[in-house]
């Protein structure tokens, strides 16, 4: 079932994932961004973080996406000390 609702809008700063996927410059030191998410059995859309991996791979689930910033307190981090 699709919806028509995320493709009427798009707030400042969000990105429709049909004009363009989250890139590894778009997502934060753990590979996540910010999504609405419209599952199987959700009617609205709920927003929460998830790899940028997912929604490349499943764009009809994750309408619109927002970049995260890295924070001040993850500078000190190298890649390979990340969470996965």
């Amino acid at each position: 079932m699709k919806f028509d609702y995320p493709n009427q809008i798009q707030p400042d700063g969000w990105v429709r994932t049909a004009d363009r996927k989250p890139t590894k410059a778009d997502r934060n030191n753990i590979g996540q961004v910010v999504v609405v998410w419209f599952g199987k059995h959700t009617r609205r859309g709920d927003v929460h973080t998830a790899d940028g991996w997912r929604v490349r791979a499943i764009p009809d689930e994750y309408p619109l996406w927002a970049p995260i910033p890295n924070g001040p307190w993850r500078k000190d981090l190298k890649e390979d000390q990340t969470p996965r």
